[in-house]
């Protein structure tokens, strides 16, 4: 979504393959950590992306019903939906980030009024950091 507005963004499991530090369904973070150049990448989205080394982390949350559905449209097995819902109501993710970065630097947007505005609200915080100059 982000590319189609001229941001030069990456997808981490993309990266994650190339890199070789994805087995089957599984990531190993650590070598994801040690293998990527965090200069190299701009901004990059995925399941995962707020624990790679980064300057700032946006967070898109959904209902758990939507979530449910977008799980199930996408052919998740009934328990990874469910760890990956968890992790969303328990706040992991935040919790997660938080590990690494401040909370002035860690960004929440909850995905309910529609890709065109999740669109607007994430490029006006990324246009808000400065990363604009960094449009490709």
């Amino acid at each position: 979504m982000l590319k189609g507005k001229g941001y030069g963004c990456v997808n981490l499991a993309e990266i994650g393959l190339s890199l070789g530090c994805i087995s089957g369904e599984e990531a190993d973070i650590d070598c994801l950590r040690d293998r990527m150049a965090p200069s190299q990448y701009r901004i990059i989205e995925g399941h995962y992306a707020h624990l790679m080394n980064c300057s700032h982390v946006i967070i898109l949350e959904r209902s758990t019903e939507d979530l449910r559905k977008v799980y199930e449209s996408r052919g998740y097995n009934l328990e990874k939906a469910e760890d990956n819902i968890e992790a969303q109501d328990s706040g992991t993710i935040y919790s997660e980030a938080l590990d690494i970065l401040p909370s002035t630097r860690i960004f929440t947007i909850r995905n309910s009024d529609g890709m065109d505005q999740l669109l607007r609200d994430v490029t006006k915080i990324i246009d808000n950091l400065n990363f604009s100059q960094h449009k490709s």
